[in-house]
Parts: C-alpha cells; sequence; structure tokens
C-alpha cells in the first residue's frame, strides 16, 4: 500500500534539527548574540532542509542508483587491460560531477554497493581499494565545486553574510570549481600511479 508518510528516521531526524533550531533561536532572542555563533534557528531549520529534501527527491526518483548503474556499464564495456584506468578516472569525476550538485552522503551509501558488486564480478576483475579510495576522493572534494556541493559552503556563506560579506553562487562557483578540478586531478594522477603503474592494490 502507498503511502505519503515521510520515513520514520528522517522524520526523527527532521524533529531533532527543529528542536534545535528553536533552542538556539530562543538563546539568540534572550542574549541578541552567542561568541563564536552567528547563525539563527531559522538558518539551522533551511540548512537541514537543504540536506534532508533533495535527499528523498533523488531516492524516489532513483537517479543515484541510475548514475552508479550506467558508470558501472561503461567499465565494463573497457578491454581489461584499460579498464582499472578507466574505472579510476570514471569514479573519480562521476563522484565529484555529482557531489558538487547533489549531497554526496546518499550518493556515496549508493555508490559502495555498486562498486563492490563490480569489484566481485569474475567477468570484470577489478580490485575494490581503487575503487573505493577513487569514490573517496571524487565525493569529498567535489562538495568544493559549488556553493551547495557541502553544507559548510553554505554555513560559511550563511556566517559571511551576516558579517557583511556576502557572495553568490556565481562567485563561489567561479573560485571554487576550478579549485576542484585541481585538486580532483591531482588525487585522480596519485590514484593512477600508485594503482595502475606500481599496482598497489
Amino acid at each position: 500500500m502507498h503511502s505519503d508518510r515521510i520515513p520514520l528516521p528522517v522524520s526523527h531526524s527532521c524533529l531533532g534539527y527543529f528542536l534545535a533550531g528553536k533552542s538556539v533561536s530562543g538563546l539568540v532572542s534572550k542574549r541578541n548574540k552567542i561568541p563564536g555563533l552567528c547563525c539563527s534557528g531559522i538558518f539551522l531549520q533551511d540548512l537541514h532542509a537543504y540536506r534532508v529534501l533533495p535527499r528523498m527527491a533523488l531516492a524516489h526518483l532513483h537517479l543515484i542508483e541510475y548514475v552508479g548503474e550506467q558508470t558501472a556499464l561503461l567499465i565494463k564495456m573497457v578491454p581489461e587491460d584499460r579498464r582499472l584506468a578507466t574505472a579510476i578516472i570514471l569514479v573519480v569525476w562521476v563522484s565529484a560531477i555529482a557531489s558538487s550538485l547533489i549531497d554526496n552522503i546518499p550518493f556515496t551509501a549508493t555508490m559502495i554497493p555498486v562498486l563492490l558488486n563490480l569489484s566481485q564480478d569474475p567477468e570484470v576483475s577489478l580490485p575494490a581499494p581503487p575503487l573505493m579510495y577513487a569514490l573517496a576522493l571524487g565525493a569529498c572534494l567535489g562538495g568544493n565545486g559549488t556553493l551547495i556541493g557541502a553544507s559548510a559552503n553554505v554555513v560559511c556563506a550563511g556566517i559571511a553574510e551576516q558579517h557583511g560579506y556576502g557572495f553568490s553562487f556565481m562567485e563561489f562557483f567561479r573560485l571554487g570549481f576550478p579549485m576542484m578540478v585541481v585538486s580532483c586531478t591531482v588525487g585522480m594522477c596519485y590514484l593512477l600511479v600508485a594503482h595502475v603503474v606500481m599496482g598497489w592494490n
């Protein structure tokens, strides 16, 4: 039977952040200012909505599963002698670009079983560690690409704006995306040398 109710863990999480936001909001209203804390309860609630609601929407649309399956299919199409290098490059950049646009937690959680199944497939015969390192690097560094790529970016933008140093999405993008490209390229080259050239698998 179809139900539109929010799953219990998500509802508990939302409630927890809502109450935390209300508590902070109450403290701010009493003291007007808390040293080291420059975000209101409303901002905390908005931040949690930014993380939870897209995650629920992507899970409902099965978009992340589709991206993972297509990545696995592309890797399987590559000749065996180039498969590991191709897998590392694909996983790093697919993870980085996806994590710059969506929450990297559900993306990583969805990709882990996809990559494990890929490594356990006898027709593919890829070692698991390079794939996991590629996923970790791409998902972590990809969050630096855009303002919405990581919660820390959103919090920083909110605090900066409250102190008169606000910046737009495009201003962050012009600096953050090139840095993401450079850092992901360095990480990818390291993985290629370590696992393809040196064979540290």
